[in-house]
């Protein structure tokens, strides 16, 4: 049985899903966008700090010298696009997309009280790994819910590239399942398939590989049947 360790370099793409406010995949015209236009995302776990338990005796002592556990909230996820989807935009922050007189989407508006949620998957290159025409290792990340997301920090209108940045975070209880996708292949007869393991209560994160190429990039929304 062998492991496979991740040397994880660069960002081939990435998926975003849209979901309900329960945390359901929509199925539909404009449920999925897949993207590369992108310079990164970074994740970042947020704790709970633990409870330290400390009591000391009459003689200034400690009697009791212990600490809780660290209790994982959420993930954080940011990220950093250069090449802004008005779909992205729809789907993660919920806002109106614009439309010309022939329905093609032309951008977006910020509106107040609308939110939005949706999964976040990436897929990354492996250094160092052995590679044969159809056995290539990729490296799949997923955040199955995120939700409350907004605009992070300022969006820049300058002499120079204007960069667009969305943060939200995870959210646990996420029915996902195996999820709507084919995101790897069966190591022993090839077959394209889901997850091999439904998404459990307690996940935000999973950080796997995979020999299945991702997804084509695109601009614009993809039908999720």
């Amino acid at each position: 049985m062998a492991t496979f360790c991740q040397k994880s370099f660069k960002l081939k793409a990435i998926r975003g899903t849209l979901l309900d406010t329960c945390g359901g995949v929509v199925h539909g015209a404009s449920s999925t966008v897949v993207s590369k236009g992108l310079t990164k995302v970074t994740l970042t776990p947020v704790y709970e700090s633990p409870t330290d338990y400390l009591v000391r005796n009459g003689n200034d002592e400690l009697e009791v010298n212990e600490q809780g556990t660290p209790l994982l909230r959420w993930w954080q996820a940011v990220v950093d696009f250069v090449n802004v989807d008005p779909y992205w935009v729809n789907m993660a922050l919920g806002w109106p997309l614009l439309t010309d007189e022939s329905g093609n989407v032309t951008g977006w508006v910020s509106d107040e009280g609308v939110t939005s949620c949706f999964a976040l998957e990436g897929w990354q290159d492996l250094a160092s790994q052995a590679c044969s025409v159809g056995s290539k290792l990729y490296g799949y990340r997923l955040m199955p819910w995120l939700l409350n997301a907004q605009i992070n920090g300022d969006v820049v209108m300058e002499n120079g590239v204007t960069s667009f940045s969305i943060q939200a975070h995870t959210h646990n209880a996420s029915p996902w399942g195996v999820g709507p996708y084919n995101v790897r292949l069966n190591s022993i007869n090839s077959t394209p398939g889901p997850l091999k393991t439904a998404i459990s209560a307690v996940r935000h994160f999973v950080f796997d590989t995979t020999t299945l190429a991702p997804p084509t990039a695109q601009c614009g929304a993809i039908n999720l049947p």
